[in-house]
């Protein structure tokens, strides 16, 4: 983000006498208030983060520690198109289950097929609609990515 879109400004009044508030806003001369407007980063547009410095004094031979507080502008996030091919799309609407995933707490497995060799997740994962199956793993891939999923669009070959 620029720095205008960062910033933002404070009206503060023009004191009295010698910089002594005494209740009274200095006044120009059709009567309207004086003020002196300060530029400052706004908190919602910027990420604040403080960092502790460690480091031998030379003269004093002794570890210092400050903190250093900085603050930087955000960024505007990106959008991204992501194409997927056919080969990719039938793994993720497939049975086979992928890494990662885990049965929901409330799930409950039929006992006729865990005695068959299929787990409490493998059932699960058989049990989701396919637009699930998808929308887990295109989550997934945003979240590789540190984005969030907006829309997406299933073409026919």
């Amino acid at each position: 983000m620029s720095e205008q879109e960062c910033s933002k400004q404070l009206k503060e009044p023009i004191l009295v006498e010698r910089g002594k508030y005494k209740g009274k806003v200095k006044k120009d001369k059709n009567g309207n208030p004086m003020f002196k407007v300060r530029t400052v980063p706004d908190p919602a547009k910027t990420d604040h983060y403080s960092l502790k410095l460690s480091y031998k004094d030379e003269k004093t031979r002794k570890t210092v520690e400050e903190w250093v507080n900085f603050s930087t502008r955000r960024c505007i996030p990106a959008k991204q198109s992501l194409n997927i091919c056919q080969e990719a799309y039938d793994y993720f609407i497939s049975d086979e289950v992928p890494d990662g995933y885990r049965a929901p707490e409330d799930f409950k497995p039929n006992k006729k097929l865990l005695h068959k060799g299929y787990s409490k997740t493998k059932q699960a994962w058989m049990a989701t609609p396919e637009k699930e199956k998808l929308e887990w793993h295109l989550n997934r891939i945003c979240a590789h990515r540190n984005g969030i999923m907006g829309d997406y669009t299933v073409f026919n070959d």
